[in-house]
This record gives structure tokens, sequence and C-alpha cells, in this order.
């Protein structure tokens, strides 16, 4: 008997679906909490401008109508004619019948109070303050701000207006009026605004000085804003809606509005409301909803956990008591249920005919599985593969494209306008655009490639075997171009648009869900901009302009020279000498500097400049062994690298021999290096040929590639070059002696040469030497150096080898 589990039983299940079910609804119902706030922070900014607006039109009516005052004031006889008398008492009459205005002054050139309408104390001047100074100079009215009077000692929001000479000196300033609005009547301009309960309201002058605020906050008033943020916006004189900072440590959001006059900000309304306060009907609603969720849930939850007991578990246990029977042998075992009504009761009929006639019914199971399993991995509608399906089959290829290096593109694919044709036409014809587009994107498609459909208007592409970058934008604008054509439902002609994201793998992830995820991420952006196909990632788009700008460096560097070689030596472990020299590319970049080929190459290889690039390290590789022996040097053989490009264009053989005549090298001076993946690929012929011209030719990085025994014996191989990673660390890792040693015998057995890449210590020079290697290459006898340098080195003499700094000596 097996044991059950009691995890996951069918109640579990039951619940489990019940939970998984009301996920969507929670998600949706934070989704429009999300909404609600967002509108209504938006709908508040509106709002509150409007009210900072209104407030700033009444400020302004307040300074028009100063203005006008001290105007008819200012061209009073008694001012001209300086009758102190009758100013006195006229100004006294203007106070009484303006409540709101007090110190209405009148004062001289030389800023002394000249007449008021109060008993003025004796010297009373007022040269001093700012405002006198920019009312003689600029000669027009001035809102001053908030301000002490000196003749009343009341605070007020001062104004002042220039007079002029009306006489000879016609347009002289010979004075100025000026009077003081008491903070009450601003006081006054915070009320009826309408502003929403615990709202603040502020008026302040254009220095940021409080002049008014609503109830509770006097204390404010005189004072400069608290906030800096909000008195850097008043310089911009514009209406405005900004987030800050109160004084109180509370996040509010405000509006302001200036009052203008002349064109100039003068006052500046300020009203800011709580954020809290928007976010609390969001948050209460979403309570709730969340709240009615989950009793709901919980009441399912119960009502399934009793009704199940008796409708499913009983007869469910009935039937596993019966099919374990029969698993033990018993094929006359029933189930005896009485009923034959319902899903369980079928069941258990079709479970008693199959223990009859188990060998007939057996192929007829096997289809029927098959068939479900259909049903489990694709789409019923459009019979596309579905989201599980797609998870599956993307992992795989992500697999594969670890082990083969291809790319593989995620392209997630939303229609434009489905849900207004979806309720214009119904569902019925929206289930028939589905199918086409369906079926548009299985044509649009390679067989190789995958279309998957996820629900609703969402569809998923996995494009593999990429090649390049621009392949995945070149076949994502054609899936695009397929979708957008025009469809025909319900005899109308209908035009679909279509936003599509795409997600490189493995550059931006390598797992399946992740990938998915970030083509839709990718998708949003799209349909939000509107560009129809967007890439992951701005540093994707970014990294292919770059390599675009590489790439376009890399043809100048051809044309303008800038490639240079540098050459490391190779030593013989019998005779202690240098016998020969790899040759290494590098770039002199004129703004980089000195660029390793790591930098370079991959791209040259897709770009195929590879082939150029090639042909000139071929050619100045020769020329410069042929030059090293026309200066009496003793003669090495230079190593190429040759990449698989190179070696599978046709008339290679030629090109080399070009090589070799242009230089007049011999043909064993000269040293092909290919990986292990170029010989795997039919390359006979060229072999071949270079043989019969008598180039050697050696297997670079042996032992890391895909290792085929039988091409060692066929094909006219010279020399294997065992891989830096075996020798690097060779005297620690025991592992790496092992796979060296069998690498050195199988060469022996097969009568090649051998030589040992990266040795870099002395230790491991003799462990070589021990083994019978022939030849060794390594930061420990040189790097990678300039021709200049290399022929120094060739003119040793001495059983030594001079490192490339100068520094130490590695002897032999």
């Amino acid at each position: 008997m097996g044991i059950r589990s009691n995890f996951l039983t069918i109640r579990i299940r039951l619940a489990l679906i019940i939970l998984v079910a009301a996920l969507p609804a929670a998600g949706l119902f934070v989704f429009e909490s999300w909404q609600a706030y967002k509108r209504a922070y938006a709908e508040a900014g509106r709002n509150l401008l409007e009210m900072a607006q209104l407030a700033a039109n009444n400020e302004r009516n307040i300074v028009q109508g100063v203005n006008d005052l001290l105007t008819a004031i200012s061209e009073a006889p008694f001012i001209q004619n300086r009758d102190m008398l009758a100013c006195n008492s006229y100004l006294e009459k203007i106070g009484r019948r303006y409540p709101h205005y007090h110190a209405f002054s009148i004062i001289d050139r030389k800023g002394n109070v000249i007449c008021t309408g109060n008993k003025l104390a004796p010297s009373v001047r007022v040269f001093d303050r700012p405002y006198f100074d920019l009312v003689m100079r600029e000669k027009r009215f001035v809102a001053v701000g908030y301000l002490v009077s000196r003749v009343t000692n009341i605070p007020g929001v001062a104004f002042a207006l220039p007079i002029l000479d009306s006489g000879l000196e016609h347009g002289r300033v010979i004075g100025m009026v000026g009077t003081a609005v008491r903070l009450e009547a601003f006081t006054s301009l915070t009320r009826g605004l309408g502003v929403p309960l615990g709202a603040r309201v502020s008026i302040v002058d254009h220095q940021g000085v409080v002049l008014a605020t609503e109830p509770g906050r006097q204390a404010e008033v005189g004072k400069p804003l608290a906030s800096n943020t909000l008195l850097a916006s008043l310089f911009s004189g514009k209406p405005q809606v900004l987030e800050a900072v109160s004084a109180d440590g509370v996040a509010r959001l405000f509006a302001i509005a200036p009052a203008m006059h002349e064109g100039r900000a003068v006052f500046f309304t300020i009203i800011g409301l709580d954020k809290a306060s928007l976010a609390a009907p969001a948050l209460k609603s979403l309570s709730i909803n969340l709240t009615a969720l989950f009793s709901l849930a919980l009441l399912s939850l119960i009502g399934t956990w009793v009704a199940s007991k008796k409708l499913l578990i009983r007869p469910v246990k009935q039937l596993i008591d019966t099919a374990q029977e029969v698993a033990s042998g018993n094929l006359q075992a029933r189930t005896n249920l009485t009923y034959r009504g319902g899903e369980i009761g079928e069941l258990a009929h079709h479970f008693d005919n199959m223990t009859a006639a188990l060998a007939r019914r057996d192929k007829e199971m096997r289809a029927s599985s098959q068939y479900i399993e259909y049903l489990a991995h694709h789409d019923e509608l459009t019979k596309l593969p579905n989201r599980r399906f797609l998870h599956m089959r993307l992992a795989q290829c992500l697999e594969d494209n670890r082990k083969t290096g291809h790319v593989l593109a995620v392209v997630f694919i939303d229609l434009d306008r489905f849900r207004i044709i979806n309720d214009s036409l119904g569902h019925a014809a929206g289930d028939l655009l589905l199918v086409d587009v369906a079926h548009r994107l299985k044509e649009g498609l390679e067989a190789k490639d995958l279309a998957a459909h996820l629900g609703s208007d969402e569809f998923v592409c996995v494009l593999t075997g990429l090649a390049s970058f621009r392949q995945a934008a070149v076949i994502a604008n054609k899936l695009r171009d397929i979708l957008c054509q025009g469809y025909v439902l319900a005899n109308q002609q209908v035009t679909l648009g279509a936003s599509l994201g795409v997600c490189m793998c493995p550059t931006d992830c390598e797992d399946a869900p992740t990938a998915v995820k970030y083509a839709e991420v990718a998708m949003r952006t799209a349909k939000e901009s509107g560009s129809g196909v967007q890439f992951f990632s701005r540093e994707i788009n970014a990294g292919a302009i770059s390599r675009l700008t590489l790439e376009n460096e890399l043809r100048k560097a051809l044309q303008q020279g800038e490639f240079t070689l540098y050459y490391q030596p190779q030593i013989d472990l019998a005779s202690n000498r240098v016998v020969g020299a790899e040759t290494l590319i590098r770039w002199q970049h004129p703004e980089k500097g000195l660029l390793s080929p790591i930098t370079f190459i991959a791209l040259a290889e897709e770009t195929r400049l590879i082939l150029e690039i090639g042909a000139w390290t071929l050619d100045t590789a020769c020329m410069q062994s042929r030059a090293w022996q026309d200066a009496g040097l003793p003669p090495i053989q230079v190593a190429v690298n040759v990449s698989a490009h190179q070696f599978r264009q046709a008339g290679f053989a030629a090109l080399v021999g070009r090589a070799l005549a242009h230089s007049g090298l011999a043909a064993n001076m000269l040293e092909l290096e290919v990986t292990e993946s170029v010989l795997l690929n039919d390359v006979n012929k060229s072999l071949t040929q270079l043989q019969a011209m008598g180039v050697s030719l050696s297997i670079d990085d042996f032992g890391t590639g895909y290792s085929s025994l039988s091409y060692l014996k066929d094909l006219p191989i010279n020399k294997l070059k065992i891989d830096q990673s075996f020798i690097r660390n060779i005297m620690e890792i025991q592992d790496n002696q092992a796979i060296t040693r069998a690498i050195v015998g199988l060469a022996k057995s097969l009568g090649l040469k051998v030589l040992a890449e990266g040795v870099d210590s002395a230790q491991a020079c003799e462990f070589l030497r021990e083994l019978g290697c022939d030849q060794i290459q390594g930061y420990y006898f040189g790097k990678p150096m300039p021709a200049e340098q290399f022929a120094l080195l060739l003119k040793k003499s001495a059983q030594v080898i001079e490192s490339i700094d100068g520094n130490s000596l590695a002897p032999l």
C-alpha cells in the first residue's frame, strides 16, 4: 500500500483555488485605490490653484484700489501748495472713511514725514527705508509689503506712490504719499474661499513674509516662510502646484498664485493641503473592499470544506481504495458507488468498465491522456501554447543557449484598441480577431520560433537562434507590421495597432519568468510612448549605439593604421632559446589609448571586419619576421592566430601565399594557430594546401573546445598549444597536472610538438620540462612586447631570458 500525502489534498487544493481566485480582485482593488488617489491628487491641485488665484485676484483689486486712492491724494491741490494744515485735515478724513487703512502720510524728498492724519511725533523720518530709495529712483507705485509704521507703530502692508512736480520742474519727484493696509484686510481674504477642512492658507508679500493666515496660525504673521522650497518657488512669479514640507513637518500639496500689478508679482496666495488627507478616502475604500473580499473568501472556504466531505472526499476515497486493489491485481474490484450523476459518478462508471476490459481501454486512455496534456498546455481559443507551456519551452531554450552561446529574444505583444473593438463589435468578433492574430503570428515566425497566447489581447513570441540585436529588431518590426494590417470583422474593416516589448536573453536575464516580465515592462513603455517597439532598457539601446560607434571606429582604424602588433616569446625547453613568437594585435586608439583585443575582436568577428584585420596581421607579422632576419637576428617562427571566418573564406591559402611572397619569409617560419572548433568544419582542402606550402599548423587553446581526437591523426597538425587555464595554477591543482600530463602524452604518441601557455613560475617551468613539454610561453619569460623590444630579446645569447619589466631574471 502506498503512503498517502496529507499535503495538497483535494480540500486544500480547493481552498488554494478560492484564494488564488481572490487575488486578482484584491489586486484590482489596490490598483483602483491608487488610481483614485492619483485622481484626488490631481483634482486637489487644480482646486487649490483655482482658490489661490481667486484670492490673488482679490489681492490685486486691493492693490489697484490703493494705487487709485494714493493717486487721488497725490493730485490734491494742497500737496502742490504745501498746505500742511489742509493736508492733515484731509488725511484725517480719509483715514476715518477707510478704516482698513492707517498711516496716510506725505513724505518730502528728504524722507521727512511732513503730513499725516494722526498726531505726528517730531522728526519722523523714513529715508532709510528701502522702499523710499526705490520710489525716488524708479518713480513708480511700490507695494512695500509687511512693515511696522513709524507713525502708528502698527504692523500692516505698506504702499508708496511718488508725487511729481507739476510746475516748472515737471516730472521731478518732490515727495511721496504712503499708506498701509491693515493686516485684517488681508486676513479677510483667507475666508470664503471654500478650502477643504484642514487646509492651510497664507498670503505673503514678494519677499516671502507672511501677511495673513487662517485662524490659529497668527504667530506666523510678520515672519518669513519657514519652507525654503516655498520661498524658492516665489521667484518664478507664476501660478504653480508643488509638494513641500511645512514648518510642522507635514508633507503637503501647495498651490501658489501671484497677485500681479503692472507685470510684477506683489503678493502671493499659498494654499496647502495635507497629502495624507488625499489618500484617506482611497485607503478607506481599499480597506472596505478587502474586508468584504476576505469575508466572502472565508465563507466560501468554510462552505467548501464542509460540503466537500460528503460530496467529494468520500467517493474519491472509495475510488482510491478501489484503484489500489486493481493495482494490486484484483481486477474484480468495483467502486460500488450507487449513483451515476456528475463527474465523480461518471468517473466511477468508467473506472468499473476499465477494470472489466483493461487491455481494450489502455489505448483509449493513452489518447485521452495526450488530449488532456494538450489542453493543459494550449489556449482553447487560439490553439497557441499557453503561459505554462511558454515558461517550460522558454526555460529549455535558455538552457540550450547556455550551451550553444546563441541569443534569443522574448517579444511581449499587446494589441492596441482591442477593448474598444471587443466592446463595440462584441466578444464573438473579439475572439475571431484573436484567432486571426494567432494565425498571423504563426505565419510570420519561423518554425523554430514560438508564439503563445497568455490571455485577453496579450501574446508572447520567442525568437531563437538570433545572431544579433538588429535581427531581433527587424523581426519585431516585421511582426508589428503584420499585426497592424487591416482585419475584416462583422463585415467591417478594422484597423488594429500593436505595442511590442523585447527582452534579449541572456543579455537582460537568464530565467523564463523574468524574461517575460522584462518584455512586458518594455511593452508598457512602448505603449505609453507610442514607439511601437521598445527593447527592455536604455542600457541595451545605448549598448547598440556603442557597438555601432565601435564598428565605425574599427573601420577608421583600418584606414588610418591604428593597429599595431605585439610579440610574446616562445621558449624551447631543450635549448633554452627563443624559438618563436606569438603575434598579438593591439589597437592604439587615439582617445582611449592602447586597447587589448578583448575589447574589439568579438565585434570584428560579428561584422566580418576580422577578414581585413586578419589579412593585415598576417602580412605585417611576415614582414616583421623577415625584417628581424635581415637585421642579422636569429630566425624564429612567428605564430599568427586565424579566426574561423578567415579559414572559411574562399582563397585563404592563396592569401597566405601572397603574404609570404610579399615579405620573402620562408613558409616554415610561419605558424598558423586555429581553435578546435575551426577544425570541426570542412577545412581539409585549406589545410592540405597550407601543408603543401610548408606552413606549420597548431591547435590553440587545446582542451577547452569540442575536441574530436580523430582530427589529430587525420589532419596535418604540427603542434598542440595547451590552454593557459590548465597551466596557470598547475602546481596547486592536481587535476590540471593530470590533464596536462595526458595532453603531452597524447601529443608525443602522435608525433606532435607541445607548447604550454600561461607559464608564470619556475616551478611550473620545471614541472613541464620533466613532462617532456617542448616549448613554453608566459609572463615568467616575457609579456607581449613591441617589435623593437622583442628584437633586443633576440640579441641576447646568454642562457637566461629577461622578463618584460627588466627587473627580474628567469633562469632556465
